[in-house]
């Protein structure tokens, strides 16, 4: 698999990979990501393609999803792993 391209956004690392026929992107924000996986076909057979595919409304719905992903992490960590403010270490 090699780096094909990117797609330049503020706030998400959005990155083109290639590989024998497939195309993967993967959505970076913080420490969640999303990896759509993409057959080459007669409309997708290049980077300049799948970069038409992520237009602005599809990448917002990406950003959209990817806060809530991580919103819903931190819910799971937060029920699992209290922490109480004797929990942290004293900074001098």
């Amino acid at each position: 698999m090699r780096i094909v391209g990117d797609i330049p956004h503020p706030s998400i690392k959005i990155t083109i990979f290639k590989n024998d026929g497939l195309f993967s992107v993967k959505c970076e924000t913080g420490l969640i990501e999303q990896i759509f996986k993409l057959r080459e076909d007669p409309h997708l057979q290049s980077t300049e393609d799948v970069k038409k595919m992520f237009d602005a409304d599809f990448i917002r719905k990406i950003e959209m999803g990817l806060l809530n992903l991580l919103a819903e992490r931190e819910s799971a960590y937060s029920r699992h792993f209290k922490l109480a403010a004797e929990d942290f270490p004293e900074i001098i």
